[in-house]
């Protein structure tokens, strides 16, 4: 029988390591939660909780113990945040999973999460590539409302149904996504522009 490494973590570590596990693209984050499709096969609702299994990874929210659990039933490994009560509610709605819980700030515990990150936001991008020494993440500025870039405050992109529905800023240490703040602090960059295409790499 295999051991199950288990990891007591924070927030912040949570929705990082739940970025990093599922599969990529199929998640979208903002400072509300996380969603994910799901299928409803895979849901299991208790007495005690929800629990959900979408590819490789498992996930249960135990309303008794305030606990919020993912699993990586591949390398065994558990991460649970133990939140305040009433913190965290799982909903699904019309096929998605939403993962309710607060989120102001993020900090990436690797590239590759900021790029699961960036990527998550609902961005209209096209693409996103990440090598050994390059991350970057395109974006389709055509399906974008307007950008705007000021050597102070840095780069502003909005789109939406109407102008500015959502705003994307990059500035030197940060990275801001309709209220939410992702700490880049410890990570340089630098965006280049070429037929309509906005990339970032990092």
């Amino acid at each position: 029988m295999v051991k199950k490494l288990e990891n007591k973590v924070d927030k912040n570590e949570f929705i990082n390591q739940f970025l990093l596990k599922v599969e990529e693209g199929k998640v979208f984050l903002d400072k509300t939660g996380v969603k994910i499709k799901v299928n409803l096969d895979d849901v299991k609702i208790m007495s005690d909780g929800i629990s959900a299994t979408f590819g490789t990874v498992y996930i249960r929210l135990s309303t008794v113990l305030n606990e919020l659990l993912l699993v990586d039933l591949v390398s065994n490994e558990v991460f649970i945040y133990d939140h305040k009560p009433n913190e965290v509610k799982i909903k699904i709605v019309n096929g998605m999973l939403y993962i309710e819980i607060e989120i102001s700030q993020l900090k990436p515990i690797s590239l590759e999460a900021l790029l699961r990150i960036l990527e998550s936001l609902r961005v209209p991008y096209s693409s996103r590539y990440s090598s050994p020494n390059t991350y970057r993440l395109d974006i389709d500025i055509s399906k974008c409302n307007g950008i705007r870039y000021d050597s102070s405050d840095g780069i502003r992109v909005v789109w939406g149904e109407t102008w500015d529905d959502h705003e994307l800023r990059i500035g030197k240490d940060v990275i801001i996504y309709d209220g939410l703040i992702i700490d880049i602090i410890s990570n340089s960059y630098f965006i280049t522009f070429e037929k309509g295409i906005m990339s970032i790499m990092l």
